[in-house]
């Protein structure tokens, strides 16, 4: 009779101890994704990144473009809206960026940013495209509206006059802003 009650409470107590670790694991779950997604981050030129509640990047900012290939190939990114490129050495790779799908703001100010590079820049779909403080000029940035779905450029700091900046806002229909 103590074997049965003893194996009843052995029972009971190793179901009890099953269901606190189970809900405690479904507490923490996303926090503990963050921590392993940081982790992993650091291994890149990475200077901030911000999840969503259930644990996925949604904002990151990276110093370097020539990483965004690895980046795009060992994380999910079809979550980031945000992706910050300031003050980051551009290259080639920015080719890349038309891979994220879901991206409300592109930022590349005060990056190497110049015409020639604007031309490696196809079939980016952004909302919000910041290039102020970089050598974009007119001819660059019309480079950019013409292979890439843009509804706003912050072009302040850059080569672009006012009347160029409006002449390419009509031709476009976007919002671009200069000094």
């Amino acid at each position: 009779m103590a074997a049965s009650r003893y194996r009843r409470f052995t029972l009971k107590t190793i179901f009890v101890a099953t269901a606190v670790v189970a809900i405690l694991l479904a507490l923490f779950i996303p926090s503990v994704k963050q921590q392993w997604l940081a982790y992993q981050l650091s291994r890149y030129d990475v200077s901030a990144v911000m999840f969503d509640p259930d644990g996925d990047i949604t904002w990151l900012a990276i110093r370097r473009t020539g990483q965004l290939r690895q980046l795009l190939e060992d994380f999910d990114c079809s979550h980031i809206e945000s992706l910050d490129l300031t003050r980051s050495q551009v290259d080639t790779s920015i080719a890349t960026l038309n891979q994220f799908d879901s991206l409300h703001e592109l930022s590349l100010s005060n990056s190497t940013l110049d015409d020639q590079l604007a031309l490696t820049m196809v079939g980016v779909t952004a909302e919000v495209l910041c290039v102020s403080d970089t050598k974009l000029t007119a001819n660059g940035l019309t480079s950019i509206l013409d292979a890439n779905y843009i509804r706003t450029v912050d072009a302040q700091g850059t080569i672009i006059n006012r009347q160029e900046a409006e002449d390419l806002s009509e031709k476009y229909s976007v919002v671009i802003l200069v000094d």
